[in-house]
């Protein structure tokens, strides 16, 4: 577990806070068609969609709010090409990998890989199969995974009307947007199928038509793990490297894909061997990689993190020796969070398969209590943040499925409903406790900078932005004293940053640099004597 250089738990020092990240490397007029955007077909899957569709289409309610889909799109994409595109984005050797056709039983399995790996990933999602496995694209929003539209029901879009063509680009928006309030910016046509049609469809909605330039064929293994279908996978994926910025095309449809998981990792180490740099199809290279969480007690520092298994694993640093890892078990998205419920125990939450708050709490002489999950709705569309006030109040923060800030709290032993603290933010927010009973609350707005507000005297103040250009879940942690408030992120650039404040009391500093190249969001804490400001990192270490 956690061994290679790309998935190591990195520390860094600087008493009194201690930060921990993982470690990695770097409608308007419709223009007329250009050369070669007619009626055009590719072989990308069965014909008869056998093994695609995770259910018959007519037993599969239509979602709510289609009309409104289209207008969602165009709100929140950019302006698309007129045409197609399958060169991947960026400079020097870039390398997309993209899924087609899911979710299904091999999305997570594809998914622990990309994290292992510390590479992005596309997922052209079928609605249908949405409406089907809902908790898996929960669970993909959770990741920060793109999430493209690939119709409701997979036809051949040359045999559809312009009309009919927008139905399926729009039905299969609305429901990505009632599972996690994202619309897709993104579009693969099934079979790589197109015609005008198709093109101005997406161009009206701002739907970028992607194909690919590699097809490894990976459908025809037919649910075989069979070596001869992973070793034609990989051949057929390795032929890419002839180009400067291949897109490659795989699949997660409803028939589990073990040979396209069993090749995927082979795939990527012969493209990074190559010098290639991986892209999603928004042309991002930092992967949402699940973040690990820290707590302190009597024993010392606990670090939680998800492994490359989907399960929850733990390890501790007393008196400056880490113990090995050992697994805590549970199959979980995205990052979990911990919390010093005690003197001698923490308390782990996180997202479960079923879109659920589960917790473990496990003692400094490692006594471990059954997972179990908190009787809440199922609204998590990302990792949870959790604080322990100085009153005993437990709060835990989530990304709702309507892209808000959802709060549950635990007084007496009882956990609240869910409270709505608004705002719109695309991935999971970060809390910590301040003072007495106060709260603050950090989250990403929808272009990449920092979003805050806190809770004081009895009052939640207005959202603020603090800028900057953020590309994981953010961190936060009070000083020691409570008097003051660190904000720690990974950047754009994929390096660390941080800012400090007194949010009630004064104006937070500009962001300053951490530095690292990371593939996650940090874990934060702070130990030592009480913090005046934040000056002096000490160098990055590997954790393991």
């Amino acid at each position: 577990m956690f061994r290679s250089r790309l998935r190591a738990a990195a520390l860094v020092l600087s008493l009194p806070l201690a930060a921990f990240a993982i470690a990695g490397t770097p409608a308007s007029a419709i223009p007329p068609p250009s050369p070669g955007d007619g009626a055009q077909s590719t072989e990308e899957g069965p014909l008869d969609n056998n093994g695609v569709l995770a259910a018959d289409p007519s037993q599969v309610p239509k979602p709510n709010r289609v009309s409104t889909a289209a207008a969602a799109s165009l709100a929140n994409c950019p302006p698309a090409p007129y045409g197609t595109q399958s060169v991947a984005p960026g400079s020097g050797k870039t390398v997309a990998l993209t899924f087609d056709d899911g979710p299904g039983p091999s999305t997570l399995p594809i998914i622990n890989v990309l994290q292992k790996y510390g590479v992005p990933g596309t997922f052209f999602n079928i609605g249908v199969n949405q409406a089907v496995f809902s908790t898996t694209v929960r669970g993909e929003a959770g990741f920060g995974l793109v999430l493209g539209n690939h119709t409701w029901d997979h036809p051949n879009m040359t045999t559809l009307s312009l009309a009919d063509q927008g139905v399926q680009m729009d039905e299969t928006t609305a429901e990505q947007m009632s599972l996690v309030n994202e619309p897709t910016c993104i579009f693969r046509p099934p079979y790589g199928s197109y015609n005008a049609d198709t093109l101005t469809a997406a161009y009206q909605r701002h739907l970028a038509v992607w194909m690919w330039s590699v097809d490894t064929e990976d459908w025809k293994a037919n649910g075989s793990s069979d070596p001869y279908w992973v070793n034609r996978i990989i051949t057929r994926a390795e032929a890419g490297s002839s180009q400067q910025h291949p897109v490659i095309l795989m699949h997660n449809q409803a028939n589990p894909n073990p040979a396209t998981v069993a090749a995927l990792p082979t795939i990527i180490e012969y493209y990074r061997n190559l010098g290639y740099t991986f892209v999603d199809l928004h042309g991002g290279t930092g992967y949402g990689a699940a973040h690990p969480a820290a707590a302190k007690t009597a024993s010392g520092v606990h670090l939680f993190a998800r492994g490359t298994d989907g399960a929850v694993w733990e390890r501790t640093r007393n008196n400056g020796v880490w113990t090995l890892w050992s697994s805590l078990g549970g199959t979980i998205y995205a990052s979990p969070t911990a919390v010093a419920t005690g003197p001698t125990e923490t308390t782990v939450f996180v997202q479960g398969l079923d879109n659920r708050i589960w917790t473990r709490t496990v003692s400094d002489s490692g006594a471990l209590t059954a997972w179990g999950s908190l009787d809440l709705p199922p609204i998590l569309t990302s990792s949870p943040s959790a604080t322990l006030g100085a009153d005993g109040t437990l709060s835990l923060v989530v990304r709702g499925t309507d892209g808000a800030v959802w709060l549950t709290q635990r007084t007496g032993g009882q956990w609240s409903g869910w409270q709505s603290l608004g705002g719109s933010i695309t991935i999971g927010p970060a809390i910590t406790a301040t003072g007495t009973n106060g709260l603050t609350l950090t989250a990403l707005a929808a272009d990449t900078s920092l979003l805050e507000r806190h809770f004081a005297d009895g009052a939640w103040s207005s959202w603020q932005s603090l800028g900057g250009g953020i590309s994981a879940e953010p961190a936060l942690t009070a000083t020691v004293g409570d008097t003051g408030v660190v904000s720690l992120v990974r950047g754009n650039d994929n390096g660390g940053w941080f800012k400090v404040a007194n949010p009630s009391t004064g104006p937070w500093t500009g962001w300053q640099p951490v530095g690292g190249l990371l593939i996650s969001g940090f874990a934060a804490l702070t130990e030592g004597t009480k913090l005046t400001n934040v000056s002096g990192w000490g160098s990055w270490y590997r954790v393991g």
